[in-house]
C-alpha cells in the first residue's frame, strides 16, 4: 500500500503517482535527521554531517583517503545507505 500523490508532467498535466510506505518514511526520517537544509551552505556539507566522505590524512604532498569517518548522525547514515539503489 503507497501514499498516492500528484505528480505534475512536462505537457502541463498532471497524473497519479504512488510512493511506497517504506519511500515516505525514509523521507520523513531525513527531515528529522537534518532539519533546517537551509543551514548547509554547500550540497556536500549533509554528506559531512552524515559522516558519509572519505577520512584523508596528508602529510606535505602525500595525501591518503579511507573509509567513510563513519562520525555524524548514525540513523542518517543507516537510512541513506540503506535505501540507495
Amino acid at each position: 500500500m503507497g501514499v498516492i500523490s500528484r505528480v505534475k508532467v512536462p505537457n502541463g498535466g498532471w497524473r497519479a503517482s504512488t510512493v511506497s510506505q517504506g519511500s515516505v518514511l525514509s523521507a520523513l526520517t531525513i527531515l528529522a535527521e537534518i532539519g533546517d537544509v537551509t543551514r548547509f551552505l554547500s550540497p556536500k556539507k549533509p554528506a559531512c554531517y552524515a559522516g558519509l566522505v572519505p577520512s584523508v590524512h596528508q602529510s606535505g604532498k602525500t595525501r591518503y583517503t579511507g573509509n567513510i569517518t563513519k562520525e555524524g548522525r548514525a540513523t542518517l547514515r543507516w537510512i541513506l545507505v540503506g535505501r540507495a539503489p
